[in-house]
């Protein structure tokens, strides 16, 4: 169980393993698959690209636009 302290990608993936199989979901699922399900929930609710970029981590904004189509406006 996650006891506090900083987080990063070790520790998340590693964490989300266990959790992943105390709720017996299928492998192979990973902390990384859920940014895309993440995005998409966000830009249909109206959250910028923008906020999404930084939300999600990422340096280029390209990277977050391939979710736009998904914006209600």
């Amino acid at each position: 169980m996650y006891l506090g302290g900083k987080l990063n990608d070790l520790n998340v993936s590693k964490q989300f393993k266990t959790y992943r199989r105390l709720a017996t979901l299928p492998e192979p699922r990973t902390f990384h698959a859920l940014l895309h399900p993440c995005a998409s929930w966000f830009v249909q609710h109206g959250v910028s690209l923008f906020i999404v970029q930084h939300i999600l981590g990422r340096s280029d904004i390209q990277v977050t636009q391939k979710y736009a189509h998904l914006a209600p406006t």
